[in-house]
């Protein structure tokens, strides 16, 4: 069996809810050219993600306003490195 897969943190959860819901955060967002920024981005709209819980949990975040998305695992990967 594979290892157990936990669920997203509340925090990661909490602050995709609200960028669901705003074009602006969206924009910010998708115009990210690092993770720190979008780290950054979180935690001045009150919300703390970790580099690590979003380097994890990118492969999840498919909305097409984060900067990976559609754009494969490989750009994805070299994003967080």
């Amino acid at each position: 069996m594979g290892s157990v897969i936990n669920s997203p943190p509340n925090q990661l959860i909490n602050f995709c809810a609200i960028l669901s819901e705003r074009n602006d955060l969206q924009s910010q967002i998708k115009e990210a050219t690092t993770c720190e920024q979008i780290i950054a981005i979180a935690a001045s709209n009150g919300y703390e993600i970790s580099y690590k819980e979003l380097r994890t949990w990118s492969k999840e975040l498919k909305a097409p306003y984060f900067p990976w998305a559609e754009k494969g695992n490989e750009w994805r990967r070299n994003f967080f490195s």
